[in-house]
């Protein structure tokens, strides 16, 4: 076994993750400018609010309105190879996204969506976060599948699933 290497979880895997992780980012401006979503001028301007606000790329050419969400998840799903999932038209199994806590849900942006025989398919804001998939795995002992989602639909779907739009739903109906 190569020094400093023990395994999946390993040191050199955490390097390598962290490093396939900033290249992922940078290359996101990158892929959109090679497909004609945006400008150098567009990517320089976002850059530069990105250095400020320390936000994610993807979050920063949507609110400047140079990208939808639609096209950041796509451009992401080819990127990193892992598949978007829009949660607005997917049937969430409620009894599976409950295996978490809704208070671990939200802390990483995530949702467990679907069971199947090789685990379990978790929407996530960033797909890329090694500690919510092991808080997931930890938690539900299930292999984690990130698909990812915007972050507005998983955290309506996470409002969804526990509780909160028909709590507040009630208590607007009971003051009619």
């Amino acid at each position: 076994m190569p020094h400093g290497y023990s395994g999946a979880t390993g040191f050199m895997s955490a390097l390598l993750f962290l490093e396939v992780y900033f290249m992922a980012k940078k290359k996101l401006g990158e892929l959109l400018l090679e497909v004609g979503l945006i400008t150098e001028e567009q990517l320089k301007h976002a850059i530069e609010v990105q250095n400020k606000t320390g936000e994610k790329l993807g979050k920063v050419l949507i609110k400047l309105g140079y990208v939808t969400e639609s096209q950041i998840l796509e451009a992401l799903e080819f990127q990193l190879g892992i598949p978007h999932v829009d949660l607005q038209k997917y049937y969430i199994d409620p009894d599976v996204a409950k295996l978490i806590p809704e208070a671990v849900a939200k802390r990483h942006t995530i949702i467990p969506i679907k069971k199947d025989e090789d685990g379990i398919l978790v929407a996530m804001a960033d797909p890329l976060n090694i500690f919510a998939l092991d808080d997931v795995r930890i938690i539900t002992k299930q292999n984690v599948k990130p698909l990812i989602a915007s972050e507005g639909s998983i955290l309506k779907a996470i409002d969804r699933i526990y509780g909160r739009e028909q709590a507040e739903k009630a208590v607007q109906d009971f003051k009619k």
